[in-house]
């Protein structure tokens, strides 16, 4: 009588190497690489204890390891990264240049004055329409041209119904400009999306979003950026200014 060969399953060792394997290429995103990794040297180490195939359990216990200290230092460093990325987008928007229409010929011929016999004055002419306004910066009103950003109130609106008045203190630790106090405006003459403007103690005027940057020339709110101390080369997240002068907005 002939006895058939007995079909033998994977082994102990092989399931430690794929999951060894597949750590590997997870070792990059947080925490998962550290689970999975952490499961591939202990099935390597179950496998050499039954002494099952030495190298790979070796290997699937190398692999696991080094997925497990990737994933330890992309989880240390995530806010960073996502900083960084931030910090990209801003300067992107801000560098994105804006395209201006020049007037056609018959535009030109439109807008030519026509000479007339009488002394009645000439029709005055059509305009020609800008495709985006470039707004120079709103001098302060006279009612508060005297007054420093300190006599308002924390929270207060100032003369302009689109301002609010923000103070350091509201904010803490999430304070994120190099100044004390400032006013926040939405400027709803421009529509949706509104551009976010922030006045400074010394009455200048900052551009805070993206969009303020594209349909105006006031300086990038960069100047009084201030940096993240617990994170060198980053700054401290500007979102609370830009959601303050966004409720403004939508009120």
């Amino acid at each position: 009588m002939t006895t058939l060969p007995t079909r033998v399953g994977p082994t102990l060792a092989t399931w430690a190497l794929v999951v060894g394997g597949v750590a590997f290429f997870l070792g990059l995103f947080p925490v998962i690489g550290i689970v999975v990794g952490l499961s591939a040297i202990a099935l390597g180490v179950l496998a050499l204890i039954k002494g099952q195939t030495p190298w790979m359990a070796i290997v699937a216990i190398v692999l696991g390891a080094l997925a497990g200290i990737t994933s330890v230092v992309t989880t240390a460093n995530i806010e960073a990264i996502m900083a960084a990325g931030r910090e990209a987008r801003v300067d992107s928007a801000a560098a994105t240049p804006i395209p201006v229409a020049s007037p056609s010929p018959s535009s030109t011929r439109a807008t030519a004055p026509t000479p007339v016999a009488s002394e009645t004055p000439p029709a005055p002419s059509p305009s020609i329409p800008k495709p985006r306004p470039r707004p120079t910066p709103t001098p302060t009103p006279t009612a508060t041209a005297t007054a420093s950003p300190r006599d308002y109130e924390c929270g207060s609106k100032p003369a302009r119904p689109s301002g609010r008045f923000l103070c350091d203190a509201d904010f803490g630790a999430d304070w994120p400009l190099t100044v004390p106090d400032g006013i926040v405006y939405c400027e709803v003459g421009f529509g949706p999306p509104y551009p976010i403007t922030f006045e400074a103690p010394d009455g200048t005027t900052y551009a805070v979003n993206g969009t303020a940057m594209d349909v105006t020339d006031l300086p990038k709110i960069d100047q009084i950026w201030a940096d993240n101390p617990g994170i060198s080369g980053s700054k401290i997240n500007i979102e609370p200014i830009i959601s303050a002068g966004l409720g403004l907005c939508e009120g």
